[in-house]
């Protein structure tokens, strides 16, 4: 069951209760699986490669966290209009995807772009050395 979620995140389409798609959550969606499901393989490897039958510590969840922001970075980098013209991405879209990510309200304000950040007020170690 879970690896068709996994594999077939792609596929899945919310709707809205126009019955028009939800093309922010579907981004947020595929972004969030296919970014758990890749950390998931690349511990479980490093698991078996060590020969280390540890559980999952905190690391891993600050990998997580690390991995979905620089996902939040990269889609406000890519909506440069005068680096990548008619094929940056939409503020709409990628405003729309991340909004809700935020624990912080005043965060969202308009120019929340410049300063990105997956669920504010979270401390993800970026002074760290194992991320």
């Amino acid at each position: 069951m879970m690896e068709g979620a996994i594999l077939g995140c792609g596929l899945v389409n919310f709707m809205k209760e126009d019955g028009k798609p939800d093309t922010p959550k579907n981004r947020l969606y595929r972004i969030l699986m296919s970014e758990s499901a890749h950390l998931i393989w690349v511990l479980r490897c490093e698991r078996r490669t060590q020969n280390n039958n540890q559980e999952y510590s905190e690391r891993a969840v600050h990998k997580w966290y690390k991995r979905i922001n620089d996902q939040m970075q990269l889609d406000c980098l890519l909506m440069n209009k005068y680096l990548f013209e008619r094929k940056a991405l939409k503020t709409w879209l990628v405003r729309g995807t991340w909004a809700k990510c935020s624990t912080n309200e005043d965060d969202l304000h308009r120019d929340w772009c410049r300063h990105p950040g997956v669920l504010v007020g979270k401390d993800l170690g970026h002074n760290r050395r194992d991320h």
